[in-house]
């Protein structure tokens, strides 16, 4: 049942640093190229690296962003996607890449808070839920320190072996649960309006709004392939309206939308880490605990029942 963020965290604070610093030497006036050849010999981290080397061999730094083979967990693969489509955005419709960078990286420090936010918000009710998933095994163990022959209770006849039957599909229907709820609760918050921010990127760059739409696609198309992208649809169009209507730039609302987005989903994160201690009790009191009594006290009511009777 481990759900550990921390990592994922890490990775995203590291992005959002490498996207910082290229920005920075941008706007230094260094070219993109020897931007990323300058972070990769300076900085200590695989992906920047991977990136150096692809340039000197020819290739494309998007390209060499999608590269997964150091296997990354999907959500910071997914941000590498964003980065890459982002590059490959601006390059496209004449974006200055500084100022997409500084937005990809705000963007990743905010999933990294969100996932910190997260594991801290789970921390105490995983440790509950590995707590409670033992106590059928507890109680059959502490029958048999007390002297109770429990274990031979639960395999000598038939109504031990239902008992064992019974309460061994009760633990680990529980712990099942248990993961499910967990791993439920951690990836509320997980998406990204992805589709906001590209269109944003090349509407800035200049390009006509049937142009960039074309180009947000081919780079969906190319980096986020499945539904790794939220396109935005409808609330799309409901910028677009607003930005004809009032007559001020659509980019600027569209990132505005992208941050609202952005704090909703962290809110929905935060909320759903708070309410598993609740949902907890579900498998707790369904599962759990009938399996802590079939398997740790009525074998031990058994064998009192047992002895009792051949006593007499």
């Amino acid at each position: 049942m481990r759900v550990d963020k921390r990592a994922g965290s890490v990775a995203f604070d590291r992005l959002a640093t490498i996207a910082d610093t290229v920005a920075t030497l941008l706007e230094a006036g260094i070219a993109p190229t020897a931007a990323w050849t300058y972070i990769a010999e300076a900085a200590d981290d695989p992906l920047a690296e991977r990136v150096g080397k692809a340039i000197e061999r020819g290739g494309t730094v998007a390209g060499a962003l999608m590269d997964g083979r150091d296997r990354p967990a999907p959500r910071v693969q997914e941000a590498r996607a964003t980065l890459a489509a982002s590059w490959w955005v601006a390059v496209e419709s004449g974006a200055p890449l500084a100022s997409c960078l500084r937005a990809c990286a705000e963007s990743f420090r905010g999933q990294g808070d969100t996932e910190r936010d997260i594991a801290v918000a789970l921390a105490g009710p995983v440790l509950t839920a590995k707590m409670v998933s033992v106590l059928p095994l507890v109680g059959l163990f502490f029958g048999a320190v007390l002297g109770f022959d429990t274990f031979g209770t639960l395999t000598g006849n038939p109504i031990g072996w239902g008992l064992l039957a019974g309460g061994g599909l009760l633990m680990v229907l529980g712990a099942a649960w248990n993961v499910r709820l967990t791993r439920s609760a951690a990836s509320a918050g997980s998406s990204s309006p992805v589709g906001l921010e590209l269109l944003a990127v090349a509407l800035i760059g200049g390009a006509a709004l049937p142009v960039a739409r074309g180009i947000v696609a081919d780079a969906v198309r190319r980096f986020l392939p499945g539904d790794a992208a939220d396109a935005g649809g409808d609330v799309i169009e409901h910028v677009l309206e607003l930005s004809v209507r009032a007559g001020v730039p659509a980019a600027g609302l569209l990132r505005s939308e992208a941050d609202r987005r952005r704090r909703v989903q962290r809110s929905a994160g935060q909320a759903a880490a708070a309410s598993l201690a609740v949902r907890l009790m579900l498998p707790l009191g369904l599962c759990v605990l009938p399996s802590f009594m079939l398997l740790g006290v009525a074998p031990l009511v058994l064998v009192i029942v047992s002895s009792t009777f051949a006593t007499l």
